[in-house]
């Protein structure tokens, strides 16, 4: 019998111990050794919404981008070089790379760059970082934080916010928005994370402002007339948008002359009635409404000849509605030949209504 040497020996223990694992220990294959179970504390590359990682690092990319020189360790160089650094993770999620290897680049090349400040007890920058101003470090370390959450997640948080639109308001009137829920694409609450970091944006400044800008909050105050669009979200990330129309509204004096259609802003008003005949506000014309869109019309007290609205002689096809009025010896009175005017969705305090020769007039 040809001699073995010792590498052929070692070989074929090798054999006969895998061997034996597989068939199951002693002949009994209840003891054959298992698969190794798939890891799946990783997000799977088909469950990665790449598409919203691409809006994250771009606008990640835009933050650099805004900075000046001067907020970086050498200047444009080192501006350029972290530019270079987070297009390299820009490429890895186009390619569509896997989680690990995005989320590699950006722990083991991209946050030691900017993390100094954000990590040193005394809040300076450390000889890593090409970023050196700790105010825009720490924003741009955050933004690395939260695509590096989004990713190992599979993919950008959506935001949701209330209330739901569209929306209409009057100019001077406020409407509060909050965030009241934000998850990741693979449905865990991103809530406690990103809700601070909210930021606010009214598209159109000449209809309505929100402040404040960034937080968990804002209110919208409508300045104009239009519709502007209310964003809430984050940089990159998915955010609720709400379209608010602002409709321009007159707030009432003494006296007023109305000829043309009216919206009045909301509120309470004074409106004693002292000018000759004594009414607070005057409708004259036709074809036309006037909204008191929920106004309180007050006046000197119901023992009195004033009149809160008054439709001139002659006038027709005029509504008004959404009126409180309070404390008028009459609280709406049509005169000689109003005809044809519709009453609607008002509440008088005061001594009624009062129709002097008037015909043909609706009230609901």
């Amino acid at each position: 019998m040809t001699s073995l040497n010792n590498r052929t020996l070692v070989n074929l223990f090798i054999f006969l111990c895998v061997s034996v694992l597989l068939s199951g220990c002693g002949g009994n294959r209840n003891n054959a050794v298992l698969p190794v179970q798939e890891n799946r504390s990783m997000v799977k590359p088909s469950a990665i919404n790449y598409d919203s990682l691409l809006a994250q690092i771009d606008c990640l990319i835009a933050q650099v981008q805004g900075l000046v020189p001067s907020a970086f360790k050498n200047g444009a160089t080192s501006k350029q070089d972290l530019l270079i650094m987070l297009s390299g993770v820009r490429d890895k999620i186009v390619s569509r790379s896997p989680v690990k290897a995005i989320l590699n680049q950006l722990n083991n090349a991209v946050v030691k760059t900017v993390d100094g400040c954000a990590g040193n007890p005394s809040g300076a920058p450390d000889s890593n970082d090409m970023i050196t101003e700790c105010a825009n470090q720490v924003v741009i370390h955050g933004a690395v934080q939260d695509l590096i959450t989004a990713t190992a997640h599979g993919g950008r948080a959506s935001i949701t916010i209330s209330p739901e639109g569209p929306l209409t308001i009057s100019t001077g009137e406020t409407v509060d928005f909050s965030v009241v829920d934000a998850r990741y694409d693979d449905g865990t609450s991103a809530l406690g994370e990103i809700a601070d970091k909210i930021n606010w944006v009214s598209s159109n400044t000449s209809v309505g402002t929100v402040n404040p800008l960034v937080g968990s909050n804002t209110t919208l105050t409508g300045i104009g007339s239009g519709v502007t669009e209310v964003t809430g979200g984050v940089c990159g990330l998915a955010g609720n948008k709400v379209d608010v129309t602002v409709v321009a509204c007159t707030i009432p004096q003494d006296g007023d002359i109305y000829t043309q259609d009216t919206t009045l802003c909301q509120g309470t008003y004074n409106l004693p009635g002292t000018v000759n005949p004594p009414y607070a506000i005057q409708l004259r014309g036709s074809d036309f409404t006037l909204d008191c869109n929920g106004a309180r019309i007050i006046g000197p007290g119901e023992l009195t000849q004033t009149r809160g609205i008054s439709v001139y002689y002659d006038s027709s096809f005029i509504t008004i509605k959404n009126c409180y009025i309070e404390g008028y010896g009459g609280g709406i009175v049509l005169y000689d030949g109003s005809n044809g005017n519709f009453l609607q969705k008002y509440t008088l305090n005061a001594s009624g209504i009062g129709l002097l020769n008037s015909n043909n007039n609706i009230i609901s």
